[in-house]
């Protein structure tokens, strides 16, 4: 019982955890490991690629009856396309940065809050009922910055309001639901 509970405070092993797990999840979306309809995984991410091809070359999907998202999200689907020279596959990876990222940052603040590594375990291991389709949407992004917005929301340092607003900012300018956060931000604030 000692180790385990060693095991679930120990860095490593939560970054270990999130190498294992997300390699599987990725299996998968490569279809590696059988996963029930698991040729429909990469449904979204063929659409993003598609636009992923035309945004980097400036042409925005003005007209395109699926595009729906707010203006900050075209520069995102461009980057896989500008770093990774592939839209799908580049989509992917680009959301694993994003995964890192979220984790990096729960590792980083988790000593300002108690029970910190019950919401660690909880990140690294709710893929596992959501399925690989955390890679294959984009909300990983805009989860990074409403996660930061909620960190400075709490934080007591000067600017630390600015800086919330900026991270809420940018994840709506991402995807619209960051916005509810305002939701729970007290009226002083």
């Amino acid at each position: 019982m000692e180790s385990i509970k060693l095991f679930t405070k120990s860095v490593l092993a939560m970054f270990f955890s999130w190498a294992v797990s997300r390699y599987l999840l990725i299996s998968f979306i490569n279809l590696s490991l059988p996963y029930p309809e698991g040729k429909w995984l990469r449904g979204d991410v063929d659409l993003y690629a598609y636009w992923s091809i035309n945004l980097a070359k400036g042409r925005f999907p003005l007209n395109d009856e699926m595009w729906q998202y707010p203006p900050l999200a075209g520069f995102l689907f461009a980057v896989p396309k500008w770093i990774f020279q592939s839209g799908g596959n580049g989509f992917i990876a680009l959301m694993l940065i994003f995964d890192l990222l979220i984790l990096i940052t729960l590792v980083k603040f988790r000593k300002n809050y108690t029970n910190s590594h019950t919401g660690i375990w909880f990140w690294l291991l709710w893929p596992f009922v959501m399925g690989p389709l955390i890679f294959t949407r984009f909300d990983l992004a805009p989860s990074l910055f409403a996660l930061l917005a909620l960190i400075f929301l709490d934080k007591n340092y000067k600017h630390s309001l600015k800086i919330a607003g900026f991270f809420l900012s940018v994840g709506t300018l991402l995807k619209l639901w960051p916005i509810l956060i305002l939701v729970i931000v007290p009226r002083k604030k």
